[in-house]
């Protein structure tokens, strides 16, 4: 009997996929898989995300390349973290494309995209250097590309570091990628290719022009329910203290799955009867929460503690709200032993 478990919908992404498709056509899409395909998990994703007809992949490191190639054995892949000299001979095996931000870190015989530097502020090429090594890497040179820092947030600023990309690389062979998803809102970006990633997932930080349907919903199962009296301290440091006679269901999930300890006494969950507190300190493999109103709830009942529907009273935003953190965060944070479900 599974404990938590998340479930994915892979109609939902590829509904985003060809969303995003139609939007920048005929640009090419990048998909972003790293950090697990944002918590999906990349082995489920990749292959339908190829169904939708993207066929260029970036990751974050050589150990998520490879499980993308296991699953895609023609798809063009670039590693945002770069190849580096033990590397380089399995990055030629695998056919992997490696992004280039120090001009002392150059891998011998491998495609690369030089990633510029323009307002980010944590690292990448200057002008100069991006210039220099295009001329001396030639056909080596697949592509360049920036990360935009508050395209959420700030057009101008993005339109700023745009211009100072689009100084860096004119004139010179190669793919120019620079849009994110926050980006798919600001048309001047797209250039040559777009790399999507929380929209793949059916998310987005800021409003962009796409029908997005969030893709995954995770559950816990309520393991047991404890009778309490008023006056009852809950979990560890009895941080909830029972008001009253209370019903309290312990869920099989904790922080250890990702389930934030940040959320204790702060978030919901949805039962089949309606919405329950989270109450007491969320623990490792165990969360507390209050059924006493409603009677309905049993033993082993499923329910929902992050909801595909962005409106929902436990939907990720709800989630990172509480947190006072990202949706990106809650969603890489759901760990591993958290099993993945893909529905068709």
């Amino acid at each position: 009997m599974k404990r938590t478990w998340v479930e994915i919908s892979l109609s939902r992404l590829r509904h985003n996929a060809a969303a995003v498709r139609r939007l920048v056509a005929p640009r090419d899409v990048v998909a972003v898989v790293k950090a697990q395909a944002y918590g999906h998990g990349i082995d489920g994703v990749v292959g339908a995300l190829w169904g939708e007809g993207i066929r260029r992949f970036a990751v974050a490191d050589l150990p998520e390349a490879r499980q993308v190639r296991s699953r895609l054995p023609e798809a063009a892949i670039l590693v945002f973290g770069g190849c580096w000299p033990d590397q380089e001979d399995e990055f030629r095996r695998l056919r992997l494309s490696a992004a280039v931000f120090r001009d002392d870190l150059i891998p011998r015989g491998i495609s690369v995209h030089l990633k510029i530097e323009t307002g980010m502020g944590r690292f990448g090429l200057g002008a100069d250097s991006t210039r220099r090594l295009a001329r001396a890497l030639g056909t080596q040179v697949e592509g360049f590309f920036t990360t935009m820092a508050s395209a959420d947030k700030d057009r101008e600023a993005t339109l700023t570091q745009l211009e100072r990309f689009l100084d860096t690389v004119d004139g010179l062979p190669g793919s120019r990628h620079v849009a994110n998803s926050a980006c798919l809102g600001i048309p001047e970006t797209w250039l040559d290719a777009v790399r999507p990633g929380l929209a793949l997932y059916g998310l987005s930080s800021c409003p962009i022009p796409l029908d997005l349907k969030p893709v995954l919903t995770w559950k816990a199962r309520i393991l047991c329910i404890n009778e309490l009296p008023a006056g009852k301290g809950v979990g560890y440091a009895g941080r909830f203290v029972t008001s009253r006679p209370s019903r309290i269901g312990i869920l099989g999930v904790g922080y250890a799955d990702g389930y934030r300890r940040a959320f204790s006494d702060r978030t919901f969950v949805r039962t089949s009867a309606g919405p329950a507190p989270v109450v007491g300190a969320v623990s490792m493999d165990l969360t507390a929460i209050d059924v006493t109103e409603l009677p309905e709830v049993r033993s082993d009942e499923e329910v929902t503690i992050l909801e595909a529907e962005a409106a929902s009273q436990v939907s990720v935003y709800r989630l990172a709200e509480a947190a006072e953190t990202i949706p990106y965060e809650v969603l890489t944070a759901i760990g591993p032993r958290v099993e993945r479900t893909y529905l068709g």
